[in-house]
């Protein structure tokens, strides 16, 4: 009898065991592989515990692939870590010197309009740039109309901005009225044929949509905050300008897209990003430089820019 409880132990524990059982992970789907990493160092793999055959490399050869521990950040305006060992870095993407006026390549560069480069595509032009001109905003060349939404209303998690917010705030007490980019995905992906989707979507003409940094996707719709620079005046509580006359010729800008024969501004109203409520959004009006909130359904100007 005994005998037969012990087998009847075995049996059940046996069971539990065989219904606790898991499927071995695949190898591949981990990040292991068979295959040789011509950078890893010798003795820098690790192997899959569930097929030895697979190894990962996690310890490259820095240096085999560019990696240097040179200071880059007087020159480099985006640096990448080597992940075996942070200490040595690579740039990803040159600092550029512009002034604002400065006419914007396809190539990430930019230069003086008194003496365009024939060998590359302009896009735009640069309208504000930060003190060391590493920093900035360029303005597309074209432009074209559309609503903000076509939806009654828009709920988002994006901030509302009243008037006197929108004349008195700094890029440090409200960021999101000084940076675009992040609220024209997230307008965009609430509504695909909004004035941010096709913003996003814009391609400068005659360059690649893929192209880095100046292509599909680094365009975005101005903030009030953008819209702002690109004027270099102060603005009223009264959504106004501060001396309430025609601000357009002052515009730094015009006289570059004019000598270019490129996109000029309209006298006319531009949209910016900037929610007013869940069914209205501000607008940016280039003949008094004044600042105004109507429905998302208006069908108003729509002028891409894009950050350096």
């Amino acid at each position: 009898m005994r005998y037969l409880l012990v087998l009847l132990g075995l049996f059940v524990a046996n069971a539990v065991q065989a219904m606790d059982c898991r499927e071995t992970p695949d190898c591949a789907d981990l990040g292991f592989s068979q295959e040789e990493d011509p950078n890893c160092v010798k003795d820098g793999y690790i192997n899959c515990p569930f097929d030895t055959s697979y190894r990962k490399c996690v310890q490259h050869d820095c240096e085999k692939l560019g990696f240097t521990k040179s200071d880059k950040s007087s020159w480099c305006n985006e640096i990448a870590f080597c992940k075996s060992d942070s200490s040595y870095t690579l740039c990803k993407r040159k600092a550029v010197q512009c002034n604002v006026g400065d006419v914007y390549y396809a190539d990430d560069t930019c230069g003086s309009s008194d003496n365009l480069d024939s060998t590359k595509i302009p896009v735009g032009v640069v309208f504000y740039v930060t003190a060391d001109g590493r920093h900035g905003r360029g303005l597309a060349f074209d432009e074209f109309q559309g609503a903000y939404s076509v939806k009654d209303s828009i709920s988002t998690e994006l901030s509302f901005f009243n008037c006197v917010q929108t004349t008195q705030g700094s890029s440090d007490v409200y960021p999101d009225l000084f940076d675009g980019q992040a609220q024209t995905q997230k307008v965009a992906e609430l509504d695909s044929q909004s004035a941010a989707a096709m913003a996003l979507n814009y391609v400068p003409q005659e360059i690649d949509p893929d192209t880095p940094y100046t292509g599909k996707g680094n365009w975005y719709l101005p903030t009030i905050g953008e819209w702002r620079w690109l004027f270099v005046h102060k603005l009223t509580a009264g959504c106004t300008a501060t001396t309430g006359e025609n601000n357009y010729s002052n515009i730094p800008i015009v006289p570059v897209l004019q000598k270019l024969e490129k996109g000029p501004l309209k006298n006319n109203r531009y949209w910016s990003v900037n929610l007013s409520s869940s069914t209205q959004a501000h607008y940016f009006g280039t003949n008094y430089g004044d600042i105004s909130s109507v429905s998302l359904s208006e069908n108003y100007y729509i002028r891409p820019i894009m950050k350096f």
